[in-house]
């Protein structure tokens, strides 16, 4: 058993015993490795992001995760899940000891955030895949400013943190660890609360992406792809590239209206399933008539990163799992080549031939 931080254990109780009038204030601190790598960008592409924020979802034994983007206009990213939530106590490592995860750790068990039988595991038992410690500033991707509402259940209160990120003077502030010759450095600050709730039973986690960084929304909403397309209108000479096939559309920055309408392969009364089999059902459908299909030229940046996103983050496969599909009773799987424009290739195994083999 790890021995407990009297800090960490003060702010938890500072936390159960914020109100809103009465909010706990602090600073985010970090090392100068974590901080490079937050303020550089690992994660340099809005899927690899939303990715992180799914995986910590799953850890938390979620079996919803609702991504809203407010597309095409970008405005704010809401990220809700039914998980377990995070207590107090587990809001106190995670904006105490940025880059400390508790996963994976004797600390885990004690916060519930692991398997009490393998910390490796989630506590219903899955393998964790996400990065409680540093996974969550992912969004520093999307913008410096957001918000995070979560309880678990049982409790008659939610929590709410108010994060900024960055600093809030131009000076640089040192602060010294605790261990000589070592430095942290603030790199943000946070507003804690917490609010009365009729739903004890109710548990789960959202994520509000305020005021989104003007590049983010611009690589969303494909803003270089349109410019691209003005620029061609406007000059005769320039090399002709056409539009992509699929996309939300484009708004005009100006007014915030639509100047260009969506092409969408779903309509409005589909709902998120629906929505995301018939994109899949029209991608494929490009390869009966092509060679190759660039799925960069065929879809916008938003579909894109949706597409990216669906085939990293820990969700269920459309039709199956690849080991119970099958064409003529034979499980489909592909061989890939890595040289040079090397093709795909049907493999067939029989099941029973399949089963013998793993």
């Amino acid at each position: 058993m790890s021995t407990p931080d009297p800090d960490d254990k003060a702010l938890s109780l500072q936390i159960r015993a914020a109100r809103p009038d009465s909010p706990v204030d602090g600073e985010l601190e970090t090392d100068e490795l974590v901080l490079a790598r937050i303020t550089e960008g690992i994660y340099r592409q809005p899927a690899s992001a939303l990715r992180e924020l799914v995986s910590n979802a799953y850890d938390a034994d979620a079996t919803e995760a609702v991504i809203l983007t407010d597309a095409p206009r970008f405005g704010q990213i809401t990220v809700r899940d039914n998980g377990r939530g995070l207590s107090p106590e587990v809001l106190t490592q995670l904006v105490k000891h940025i880059g400390v995860s508790a996963k994976r750790s004797e600390k885990g068990k004690e916060l519930g955030v692991t398997s009490p039988a393998n910390v490796n595991r989630s506590e219903g038992g899955r393998q964790l895949i996400g990065k409680l410690g540093i996974g969550l500033f992912s969004v520093a991707q999307f913008t410096r400013h957001f918000l995070i509402i979560t309880k678990t259940a049982g409790d008659g209160f939610r929590t709410v943190a108010d994060i900024t990120l960055g600093r809030r003077n131009a000076r640089q502030v040192v602060l010294p660890l605790k261990k000589q010759g070592e430095l942290k450095y603030e790199t943000g600050h946070f507003r804690i609360w917490r609010e009365p709730t009729s739903d004890k039973k109710a548990q789960g986690t959202e994520i509000k992406l305020l005021d989104l960084l003007p590049r983010t929304r611009d690589e969303l909403a494909s803003d270089d792809v349109w410019t691209r397309q003005d620029y061609q209108k406007d000059d005769p000479e320039a090399e002709k590239t056409e539009p992509p096939e699929l996309h939300i559309g484009r708004m005009e920055k100006e007014t915030g209206l639509l100047a260009i309408q969506p092409a969408l392969p779903w309509t409005e009364a589909d709902g998120p399933r629906e929505r995301f089999e018939k994109l899949v059902q029209k991608l494929r459908s490009f390869t009966n008539d092509r060679e190759s299909v660039d799925l960069r030229k065929v879809c916008d940046n938003y579909l894109w990163s949706l597409w990216t996103l669906a085939l990293s983050a820990p969700v269920s496969y459309l039709e199956g799992h690849p080991f119970d599909l099958s064409s003529n009773g034979a499980v489909l799987f592909f061989e890939i080549e890595n040289r040079l424009k090397g093709q795909s290739h049907v493999l067939k195994f029989r099941r029973a031939s399949l089963r013998a083999r793993c």
